[in-house]
Order: structure tokens, then C-alpha cells, then sequence
């Protein structure tokens, strides 16, 4: 491998380091999709024994982000725009959810949070920051739904969603679109409208999903 990896210093389990460092690798691009992945070479990089390697790629192939090929080995994903589409109908289902919990159990603190980050998301104009905040918001919602398996199978669904979009999706008029979606959404939750907030949570995912496949029809034109 042609890069210098390297692990975090803190306190998480070793095996824990290594699998966020190498999705983080796949989810950013820097391990392009159809690249092998081999424990040996993984291991001399980050300068650790295979084991946890191997105990990461285990992990990775449940997230649907590597598979294995025959005679290739643990290859990264080349996902199709149908998955993503996929996982965007799961997630709709799953925010639903999601939003109409929050609304039972979120305090002022809270909503204080999703204020502030709709603020931020204002004054931002970074693609990269604004697809962080749009995450943060999404986090803060998933905190107070508390629902620990919630968490994660939306946090699954978001890898893969991540791992195949394009950031070009976050343009000045989708930023505006995102803004009014979560203002409206932070709306619902102050006012503890479970329904409404799932509503709303709902319809959001819907327009992202219609914007991921407006992509995918703009990307096939442009290569015909």
C-alpha cells in the first residue's frame, strides 16, 4: 500500500482503531473502490499484528464495504446506485422512528443544539462542513431517541449512503433546502410533536433520495 497509515492515540480497544481508520479510508476515497485489502500489507502499515486487521476487515464486510473475491481476497465495494436507494428507503422507515422518540425525550438542552447547528449551517459554506453538520444534526435526534440498535443500523445505512454519494449533491440552493427541512424539523421536536417530527423526518429522507437519483440520471446523460 502506497501511503503512510497511522492510528489515533487513545484509550479505544485496539481492534476498534484499526476499523475506524481503514473505513474512514473507504468512506473519504483514499481506498478507492475494487482495491485489495490484505491483512499483511494492513498490518506493516499501521505497525501492529494482523489479528486485529483481521478482526477489522470481519467488520467491514458486515457493513457491506468490502467483499471477498475469489483470488483476489477482501476487496472494497463497488456499490450500486440501487443499494444506495435501498438503504435511503430503509432509512426513511428507521428517522421516522427516529424522530418521533426524540420528540418524547429531547429538553432545552437539546433543542439549543439543533439550533446552534442550524446556525453554523448558515455561515458555512465548505461542502465537506456542511455534510459534517447535516450528520451532527442527524446525531443529535439519534442521542435523544435512545435506542442503542437504532443507532446502529442507521449509522450502517449512512455508511453506505456516504460511501457512494457525490458532495457536488451540496450546492447553495440544496444547502437552502437542508436548512428549511431541519428548522422545521427542530420546530416539531421543541413542540414534543412526535408525529410531526417523524413526518418531517420522513419527507427529508424522501428528498434525498430524490436528489441522489436526480444524480444518477444527470451522471448517466452526461456519459452517453
Amino acid at each position: 500500500m502506497a501511503r503512510q497509515l497511522s492510528l489515533p492515540i487513545n484509550r479505544q480497544p485496539l481492534s476498534e482503531q484499526v476499523y475506524h481508520q481503514i473505513k474512514k479510508l473507504i468512506l473519504t476515497g483514499q481506498l478507492e473502490q475494487g482495491t485489495r485489502l490484505t491483512e499483511k500489507t494492513l498490518a506493516q502499515d499501521l505497525g501492529i499484528s494482523p489479528t486485529p486487521v483481521r478482526e477489522s476487515l470481519r467488520r467491514l464486510y458486515a457493513d457491506g464495504l468490502v467483499e471477498l473475491q475469489p483470488y483476489k481476497g477482501v476487496i472494497v465495494r463497488s456499490v450500486k446506485p440501487e443499494e444506495v436507494l435501498e438503504a435511503f428507503a430503509c432509512r426513511e422507515a428507521l428517522e421516522g422512528l427516529a424522530g418521533a422518540s426524540a420528540a418524547k425525550a429531547i429538553d432545552a438542552e437539546g433543542i439549543e443544539r439543533l439550533r446552534d447547528i442550524l446556525a453554523r449551517t448558515l455561515q458555512e459554506e465548505s461542502r465537506d462542513a456542511l455534510v459534517k453538520l447535516n450528520e451532527e444534526f442527524h446525531q443529535v435526534i439519534l442521542e435523544y431517541a435512545q435506542n442503542r440498535r437504532l443507532t446502529l443500523l442507521l449509522d450502517t445505512l449512512q455508511d453506505i449512503i456516504r460511501f457512494r454519494r457525490q458532495l457536488a449533491a451540496y450546492n447553495p440552493e440544496y444547502k437552502g433546502s437542508i436548512y428549511r427541512q431541519h428548522s422545521a424539523i427542530a420546530d416539531a421536536l421543541e413542540e414534543k410533536d412526535s408525529a410531526k417530527a417523524s413526518r418531517l423526518l420522513q419527507e427529508h429522507i424522501q428528498d434525498s433520495a430524490a436528489s441522489f437519483a436526480q444524480e444518477i440520471h444527470g451522471n448517466k446523460k452526461s456519459s452517453n
